[in-house]
């Protein structure tokens, strides 16, 4: 995202919105939103996705949610605001789409190799208790 708004910002965004945007973004909000928003793609996709040991799935998800997030902010600045444009809003819905989508693929594909390099320490060796699910120790349940 970071690198999308720095190259789109001054080429796509200010065209358009330039009366209403900050000469710089706001850091604690962006913080904020951010650290809101791995949580919920934490929740929404990634989860769902180990759940079902599917990176493709946490993908999916992602991209559900990552529409749906987007839509709203996209769809609801649209409805107000007289600057704001169908273009506008039609490519950052598909960029918030696959940004999410990528985002959640990635933090599966973390989560699954972390949740493996600690299943597979021999027996007895310390590990964190989130991680030492049943469901990765080849045990009989």
């Amino acid at each position: 995202d970071c690198l999308w708004f720095s190259q789109m910002a001054p080429r796509f965004y200010r065209p358009i919105i330039g009366t209403i945007m900050r000469p710089q973004p706001n850091l604690v909000a962006a913080t904020a939103f951010y650290l809101i928003y791995v949580c919920a793609i934490m929740f929404f996709a990634v989860a769902p996705g180990l759940a079902e040991a599917s990176v493709s799935k946490a993908m999916l998800n992602g991209a559900i949610f990552g529409f749906v997030a987007y839509a709203t902010f996209d769809l609801s600045n649209h409805a107000i605001m007289r600057a704001w444009s169908t273009k506008l809003t039609i490519v950052d819905m598909a960029w918030g789409t696959l940004a999410t989508s990528l985002t959640a693929g990635g933090l599966a594909t973390q989560s699954v190799n972390i949740l493996f390099k600690y299943a597979s320490l021999p027996r007895g060796s310390a590990r964190p208790s989130r991680v030492s699910s049943r469901r990765f120790r080849h045990e009989p349940s």
